[in-house]
């Protein structure tokens, strides 16, 4: 069983998960999603997500091929699914609202500013309480 994860957003107060069966540790897929939201704001594009994000048709359905494992695959697809799961070891969020990169798992939370993320995913080092702020 590979290790489960959760990608997603949130866009005018609305939070909207997706479920991931495999391969989302902080060092490989958390540290590719910090770089990709760098790239997009180095590349002026962080803007044009926030209105993709808000113009995505919304799915819940079956099918996986709906199923996209970065920000831009999904802002890009012009789809996103839905997916509520309850077991999960790591989630990855990007609140577009507060600009903010969050990451959790069943102990703890750690929230980025956009705009002052790590040149590395500094997962051990930057553990703060989740019940300090709930992101929800």
């Amino acid at each position: 069983m590979g290790t489960r994860g959760r990608i997603g957003f949130k866009v005018r107060g609305q939070l909207y998960l997706g479920w991931l069966p495999c391969d989302t540790y902080p060092l490989g897929l958390g540290l590719k999603l910090v770089n990709e939201i760098k790239a997009a704001i180095a590349q002026h594009r962080f803007h044009e997500w926030t209105y993709l994000a808000r113009v995505l048709e919304i799915i819940d359905d079956e099918d996986t091929s709906y199923r996209h494992e970065s920000f831009e695959e999904i802002f890009t697809s012009g789809t996103f699914l839905l997916d509520e799961v309850s077991e999960f070891e790591y989630s990855y969020i990007l609140d577009l609202d507060k600009y903010r990169f969050i990451f959790f798992d069943s102990h703890t939370t750690i929230r980025y500013s956009i705009f002052k993320l790590p040149n590395f995913f500094e997962y051990e080092e930057q553990k703060d309480s989740y019940e300090d702020e709930q992101f929800f």
